[in-house]
């Protein structure tokens, strides 16, 4: 009996591993078109000290939320070449909780973007009112923030590969100021 169960759990292990790898390189790739984009972002280029600092926002409580946090770390960091406005980025976890002063993080860690993940609902206020009173960039990659108008940029899969969304209306929201050319090869919401 474990004889024949050996191969079926090889097989599964398989396309875990298989399905892991492909989240790994496509949120890699994604992660890619977001820096690329921040180069074309004028409020950060006014912003930045010494290095882009992109705080990845987690819940603590959410597996979910935890997972996406590592892939997206994971991403960044496998992008460092990538340059910001000719600065290096810069990679910090915030777990978002209650007593969080968000405001006072940004200042210290000299934040530039938030990256959002799920389940922030309940903390999701807190997240657009700091960004917009600090005009920190805000990104996910899961597209219902950015239609929802809870961030300003974003990525959608397309035929093609991923492609750039912004929320045009988040983004004056938050005071930020998106290039043109930026703009003209995006998908842009109203």
């Amino acid at each position: 009996m474990i004889n024949r169960m050996v191969p079926i759990i090889l097989i599964i292990v398989i396309l875990v591993s298989f399905g892991f790898a492909q989240d790994k390189e496509s949120a890699k790739e994604q992660a890619k078109i977001i820096l690329t984009s921040l180069n074309q972002n004028n409020t950060i280029k006014d912003k930045i000290k010494e290095n882009c600092v992109i705080a990845v926002l987690y819940n603590p409580q959410s597996p979910l939320s935890e997972n996406e946090k590592d892939l997206i770390v994971n991403s960044l960091d496998d992008n460092k070449k990538i340059k910001v406005h000719d600065k290096k980025i810069s990679v910090v976890e915030i777990p978002m909780d209650p007593s969080l002063n968000l405001e006072k993080k940004i200042i210290i860690k000299k934040i530039n973007a938030f990256w959002l993940t799920s389940d922030l609902d309940h903390y999701i206020n807190n997240i657009r009112e700091s960004a917009r009173y600090n005009q920190v960039t805000t990104i996910s990659t899961n597209e219902n923030m950015v239609t929802n108008s809870l961030v300003a940029m974003g990525i959608q899969k397309t035929e093609a590969g991923y492609k750039l969304v912004i929320n045009k209306h988040e983004a004056s929201n938050i005071n930020v100021d998106l290039n043109q050319n930026l703009l003209s090869q995006s998908i842009v919401i109203e």
